[in-house]
């Protein structure tokens, strides 16, 4: 056994002084490159470093052009540092490139001002840890990362770049996207993976639409002037748990997509969407907070929503415009159909400032009175309704008796709900059929009796 540990080791030492030959020859480790000539040092005679590599700055007013072919592997990071040099400030414009360059441990351009305008890494696959391309490379408009698909942590936010050259994901933890003037994001977000929190925050003035192709993340966070759509290319599971979609103007879901699971949805404003509609086949809980001036006028849930399963949780918090007095709404050709199913197992329900009707609530006040022979009453853990002053067909009787029954939570930290005041000459024309009337009539029979 001790004679085969020797051979190992024998063979593992000689291929280490073939591999990296040229690494002890040329002092292949850590290097600072100031100049053309250092550039071309390095990679004539080192396909490894065993090291970072410094970029710049440089001295005189021209482009420098920075090639490092020949160079396969940077066992290090790559990129411009420390951030306390200022001298950066002041050096000319630069370009850096790599045909050969396939690995690195890190990549890092724009953590603080710097004048790289083109960088050029087509063979580049993977990186150790992050790469990052930040919003302080703002002179950069043309990036080729072509082959790049792996990395622990990926950062793309260059203000200024235009071309972006870029195939797909394979294996990433953490994606930050950030405002560019390029023409698409699909090879960034339209991919069939796993990860684990996606950011993505505009402008980005040259895309209309954003896919999001991921089998399933933790948390997705878009801020973006653009319409969303759940569901890329190839995708046909899609799992959220955490899903913030802000200042938004649609949100869709694929047509290849044959399950759609969010766990938690918060949509905030502004956003700029007329008609919601919830595409998930499961969702635990549906926030809406929008601002006064935001055009939301309609939420719709879909037939699915009637099983979601988890104890739905409902908070709403918009405008006047927004019009939950019904159930019902109209499609596009002006025709009335459901838009709004009741999950038959719900948490809690927090609705502030739309208009309301007592009709929208009839098929949970039908559960809650334990009138629904296939769903037994849900249990929640609060109700609050405050509508609107446009209101003027909502009052608080039925859940004040629903409450006392002990089928709504009860205390004034559990349950809240507000009758709106009434504008002149206003008339209720939804009044619901209570219990006390109910228990009237009866007596009143009885009597009669």
């Amino acid at each position: 056994m001790s004679n085969i540990l020797s051979w190992s080791r024998v063979v593992i030492a000689v291929i280490t002084v073939l591999f990296c030959a040229d690494v002890f020859a040329a002092n292949c480790s850590s290097t600072w490159i100031t100049s053309v000539a250092e550039a071309d040092t390095l990679r004539q005679n080192c396909r490894v470093v065993l090291g970072h590599v410094g970029i710049g700055p440089f001295a005189g007013n021209d482009t420098v052009h920075i090639n490092l072919d020949g160079i396969e592997v940077i066992a290090g990071t790559l990129g411009e540092y420390p951030y306390t040099r200022r001298d950066y400030l002041t050096q000319p414009s630069y370009t850096l490139s790599s045909s050969s360059l396939k690995r690195a441990d890190a990549l890092e351009f724009g953590s603080y001002d710097t004048h790289i305008v083109n960088l050029t890494l087509p063979s580049l696959t993977s990186v150790n840890d992050y790469a990052y391309i930040g919003r302080d490379a703002s002179n950069l408009v043309y990036l080729d990362i072509t082959s790049f698909h792996s990395a622990r942590k990926i950062t793309l936010e260059s203000p200024s770049l235009h071309t972006l050259h870029h195939t797909k994901l394979r294996n990433v933890t953490t994606l930050r996207i950030g405002s560019m003037q390029i023409d698409s994001l699909d090879s960034l977000s339209d991919n069939e993976i796993s990860l684990d929190d996606l950011y993505i925050e505009g402008p980005f003035p040259n895309i209309k639409n954003i896919p999001i192709g991921f089998t399933s993340a933790n948390s997705i966070q878009i801020s973006d002037n653009s319409s969303i759509t759940l569901g890329g290319s190839s995708t046909k599971e899609m799992t959220i748990k955490q899903l913030n979609l802000d200042d938004i103007t649609d949100l869709k879901r694929s047509a290849e997509l044959e399950t759609l699971e969010v766990d938690s949805m918060k949509l905030s404003g502004p956003f700029h969407i007329p008609h919601l509609k919830i595409p998930f086949d499961n969702l635990r809980q549906l926030q809406v907070l929008q601002r006064e001036n935001n055009p939301l006028k309609s939420i719709t849930l879909h037939p699915k929503a009637v099983n979601w399963t988890g104890g739905f949780e409902l908070v709403l918090t918009a405008g006047v415009e927004l019009n939950l007095s019904s159930i019902y709404g109209a499609d596009d050709q002006g025709k009335q159909i459901q838009a709004w199913y009741w999950p038959k197992n719900i948490s809690s329900i927090d609705i502030f400032g739309a208009t309301v009707g007592n009709a929208f609530f009839d098929p949970f006040v039908t559960q809650q009175m334990g009138l629904d022979k296939d769903f037994p009453p849900s249990e929640l853990s609060f109700f609050g309704v405050s509508p609107s002053v446009n209101s003027t067909n909502f009052n608080c009787t039925t859940f004040r008796e629903l409450e006392g029954m002990g089928r709504l939570p009860s205390g004034s930290t559990k349950f809240s709900c507000s009758d709106p005041y009434l504008t002149n000459g206003a008339i209720r024309v939804h009044i619901p059929i209570t219990l006390s009337f109910v228990s009237a009539v009866l007596g009143m029979c009885t009597w009669m009796l």
